[in-house]
């Protein structure tokens, strides 16, 4: 059983420079949640070996984004912004480890409480253009490329994984076409690249899961006013890769893969 969820909460703030230049900041307040729990058996020679295994942390953590935006015309557009790596602000979790066998073994429970955690956030930059011919349709191409970055999870023998991010580039296009005055359809397609490492044929600890993915997204964008819009759409993202799980008492390599669907409806208001 395993949840990893994040909550990021912030602002953004702009600068006219110029008519034609523009630079932003934005910051988030992160706040990640962590929990793994499993029981792996295994029977030789007649005894059964059980394993109960639970980790738990939280962690927070600032992030700031810089950005620069150009109008170079009435059709082209670039922009540029870079995020820092993330600043920690706390973090802590417990390990739990039991093992027992039905000849009447057992070895030492592990039981860590209160321990450091952490989690990094690795520097990312992102570099785009757009066309846009107004009313009628328009064109973007993003470059992002993800920094590298190395970390232990938790600050325990016991408990600690290490996690590391390699350099990874990803790309995305989009468009959107004006099928009416008041309608557009607008579509992407994007990448999402492994920044694990590869995954060992005989992997001996646990490492992130390596994950080479892409997707797409569509949608209508109904101009109900001047400032208000309805959209109504959806996207895929999926993609196949390895994992590595504790199975028959040893972390093995194992096939995984992911397809998620979702079905959108928004609203905006420009003020």
């Amino acid at each position: 059983n395993l949840q990893d969820q994040s909550l990021w909460v912030g602002g953004s703030l702009g600068l006219n420079l110029t008519e034609q230049d523009a630079i932003g900041l934005t910051m988030y307040y992160t706040s990640r949640t962590f929990s793994r729990s499993l029981t792996d058996q295994l029977s030789t020679g007649g005894i059964t070996q059980v394993t109960n295994e639970e980790k738990l942390f939280t962690h927070n953590a600032l992030i700031y984004i810089l950005g620069y935006y150009r109008e170079i015309n009435s059709n082209w557009t670039v922009g540029l912004s870079y995020r820092l790596p993330s600043l920690s602000i706390s973090g802590k979790g417990s390990y739990l480890r039991t093992t027992i066998d039905t000849g009447g073994g057992a070895s030492p429970t592990i039981n860590k409480l209160n321990v450091p955690a952490s989690t990094r956030v690795p520097p990312r930059l992102n570099m785009g253009i757009g066309y846009q011919e107004p009313g009628k349709w328009a064109a973007t191409a993003d470059l992002t490329y993800h920094g590298r970055e190395s970390y232990e999870d938790m600050k325990d023998r016991d408990a600690a994984e290490r996690i590391r991010h390699q350099q990874t580039w990803n790309l995305a296009l989009g468009g959107e076409y004006f099928v009416r005055p008041w309608a557009a359809w607008r579509f992407g397609v994007y990448t999402n690249f492994a920044s694990h490492d590869d995954i060992p044929d005989n992997v001996t600890v646990r490492q992130g899961d390596h994950l080479d993915m892409w997707g797409f997204s569509t949608n209508f964008a109904l101009f109900t006013t001047n400032r208000s819009t309805v959209t109504l759409g959806g996207y895929y993202s999926g993609g196949k890769g390895f994992s590595s799980q504790l199975i028959g008492q040893k972390i093995s390599k194992v096939p995984k893969s992911v397809q998620i669907f979702s079905f959108l409806v928004g609203t905006s208001f420009q003020f």
